[in-house]
């Protein structure tokens, strides 16, 4: 035991975290989602960003995807929680699922389209936790045009800017490299936000 306190004591701060370590630390901090990568900048704690996705189901489904594999990388290395209700199983109570979710997001994604602004789920039981977590806790919310709908008369929503412009959607774009360029950027914003010293 003795011969483990001096080996912890004498840890670096980029050294590997031992099993035991980890695990107090995870007794210890249970607010936080904590992550130990292996690779580049191991030993390093990372609390694992919960994102939600706000999406209609008329017609989005295939770029929720497209999301899922551009922040694939991310959530393997066990630093992003992607949540979206494709999540709910069988016998769940969804909308307690759905508000758990949205209580524990930091970051929002909003797959923004005519079918969205549509949808009643969204303008009704999403969107407004989503705008009062931003308000009170500092809820990150990005944007993505998915195609042409209202957002520039959206007194609310156009006051966040989004990730690609209303003017270009994605599936106004010519080629798949544009439209992929643009789930591109949004994994590095959200890459950003896992750096605490970003805004």
């Amino acid at each position: 035991m003795e011969a483990y306190r001096k080996r912890v004591k004498s840890l670096s701060y980029h050294a590997p975290l031992p099993p035991l370590l980890y695990v107090k630390l995870r007794h210890t901090l249970p607010s936080a989602s904590l992550s130990c990568n292996r690779g580049a900048g191991a030993g390093m704690i990372h609390e694992k960003l919960s994102v939600f996705v706000s999406y209609s189901h008329d017609d989005d489904q295939k770029w929720l995807d497209r999301i899922r594999v551009h922040l694939a990388r991310l959530i393997r290395e066990g630093r992003v929680d992607l949540w979206d209700d494709t999540r709910i199983k069988a016998g769940d109570r969804w909308r307690d699922e759905i508000r758990t979710a949205l209580a524990r997001a930091r970051v929002a994604v909003l797959l923004i389209s005519a079918d969205f602004y549509a949808s009643d789920f969204i303008a009704k039981d999403e969107l407004p936790p989503l705008l009062e977590a931003e308000r009170e806790r500092g809820l990150v919310i990005l944007g993505v045009h998915i195609n042409y709908s209202s957002f520039d008369s959206d007194r609310t929503l156009s006051e966040y800017q989004t990730i690609n412009p209303p003017s270009k959607p994605v599936e106004s774009l010519a080629t798949k490299a544009e439209q992929e360029e643009v789930f591109n950027r949004l994994r590095r914003r959200i890459e950003e936000l896992l750096d605490p010293s970003n805004p």
